[in-house]
């Protein structure tokens, strides 16, 4: 996940260097977080013993 999110990042910084609007980049920060969602969801929890 670590990787998926460096990636994005590099991107985005990108996109507002090029002058992208910010609705564009907030679309895309929502649907990273929709994928972090799903993906924290789907880890089982860990036992505490």
């Amino acid at each position: 996940m670590a990787t998926v999110f460096d990636s994005f990042l590099q991107g985005i910084s990108i996109l507002a260097r090029d002058n992208t609007q910010h609705e564009v980049i907030d679309v895309a920060i929502t649907q990273l977080l929709l994928t972090w969602d799903i993906a924290a969801s789907s880890v089982p929890a860990r036992s505490m013993t």
